[in-house]
Parts: structure tokens; C-alpha cells; sequence
């Protein structure tokens, strides 16, 4: 649309360039009006807009990750699953039957911010687990996170349920978008993530920032100084 509007518009400065248009070119100046250029314009800001949003939520989402988890190989693939969430809830504007409007486009930028809680619970607990492999590493993620995720994605549905019963359309919209953040979150934090750290996460000093900053700030250090105080105090008691 944007290419179509352009030639007609380098067509009209060209016709304005030549014989009896161009004595009039300081005086007159004619101009192509039409609802659907304006459309084509308007659509193309919010795309643009809303990728810039996009991309500077799930970067950021990135960077407390890494800062959060303490490594960046778990901070990494948690904020490529939340990208994947919000590719996930883009695909359902068309399947929808929405098009890319100001309401949609804010929305849009708000689904990362959205979606991080439930991923950064499951990589934090991974993270904490103290087990030497992954499979156990997940499974502990999984118990000691699972029943938060789920529980948080029913109180947010309930209240998704609340906006989508509104007659205010930004309402409606945002509550059928929230209801379809939180079920792709849920699906990919408890399955996606999961499989993924089952399959190629980190263990032990892997991806552990901490280390490059001082090797006894790493979380491996730290936790091998709790375990010999842990039996320091049992010999103790013993």
C-alpha cells in the first residue's frame, strides 16, 4: 500500500514538473487524497512502532533475566520463549479477524511484560536447584514453581474474563489478548522451557556470569560454601 501510494505521488510530481504545471508549481499545488493512502500510512507508524516496542520489551525482558537468574545462557532461552509468546499471541490478530489497530499495537507491546512472570519463575528455580543434572533440575523447577504458574494464569484469567464481559471494545480486546498471553505463557513455561533445560541447560558453572566478574562470586562457589557449613553444623550437633 505504502509502495502504491508513493509512485502515484512521484507520478503527480512529475506531471507538476513539466510544461504549463510547472509555471504554476510556486502558486498551485495539487495533492492525492484518499482514505485507504491515509490508512496505509497509519498502519505502517503502528507497525513500526509496535516492533520497536516489542523489541525493547523482550530486550529488556532479557536483561533482568540474565541479572536475576545470574546466568546467561538460562536468561537467554527464557527470553526466547517469551518472543516466541508474543509471536504466538500476534498470529491471533488474523485468526481473530482483527486488523493492526492503536488498541491491538498497545496492547501487543504490553503481552512481554505480560508473559515474563511465568517463564522467570520456572529459569529461577532451575537455576536454584541443587542437582548436578538437568532432568533433576526440572523436575525440581517444575514442583517448586508449577503451582505458582498455574495459579497465577487462573487469577489472571478470572480477571481477563471480568474486561471481556466490558461493552468498551479496548476493554474487550485487551481482555481476549491477555486470556491468549497467559495460555501461550502457560504452555510454553511448563512444556517449552522445561524441554528445552531438560534438553541443553546449563549445570554446574555454565553460563554463570558471576564468574566473570570474580570466581568467588559465582552461585556454584556459594553453594559449595553452604553445603560445608551444613555439615559443619551437623558434625556439631552430632
Amino acid at each position: 500500500g505504502i509502495a502504491l501510494a508513493s509512485r502515484w505521488e512521484a507520478w503527480l510530481a512529475e506531471q507538476m514538473s513539466i510544461g504549463d504545471c510547472a509555471s504554476t508549481a510556486g502558486t498551485f499545488w495539487p495533492f492525492l487524497d484518499s482514505p485507504h493512502f491515509h490508512q496505509f500510512k497509519v498502519t505502517e507508524t503502528l507497525m513500526s512502532e509496535m516492533t520497536q516496542g516489542i523489541c525493547v520489551s523482550v530486550t529488556v525482558a532479557l536483561i533482568v533475566l540474565v541479572v536475576v537468574t545470574g546466568n546467561i545462557v538460562i536468561g537467554t532461552f527464557a527470553a526466547f520463549s517469551i518472543g516466541m509468546i508474543v509471536i504466538w499471541v500476534v498470529a491471533m490478530l488474523p485468526i481473530l479477524g482483527w486488523e493492526l489497530g492503536i488498541v491491538e499495537s498497545i496492547i501487543l507491546v504490553m503481552v512481554p511484560g505480560l508473559a515474563v512472570d511465568f517463564t522467570a519463575h520456572l529459569a529461577e528455580s532451575y537455576n536454584q536447584a541443587k542437582y548436578e543434572n538437568r532432568e533433576h533440575r526440572v523436575v525440581h523447577a517444575l514442583e517448586h514453581s508449577g503451582v505458582s504458574i498455574i495459579s497465577g494464569a487462573i487469577s489472571t484469567c478470572l480477571a481477563s474474563l471480568c474486561l471481556v464481559a466490558c461493552k468498551i471494545t479496548f476493554f474487550i480486546r485487551f481482555g481476549i489478548l491477555l486470556l491468549c498471553t497467559v495460555g501461550f505463557a502457560v504452555l510454553f513455561s511448563l512444556f517449552f522451557f522445561p524441554s528445552v533445560m531438560a534438553l541443553i541447560g546449563p549445570v554446574g558453572l555454565v553460563g554463570d556470569w558471576h564468574m566473570y566478574i570474580h570466581p568467588c562470586l559465582s552461585r556454584e562457589v556459594e553453594h559449595q560454601k553452604r553445603l560445608r557449613v551444613d555439615s559443619v553444623r551437623t558434625s556439631v550437633h552430632d
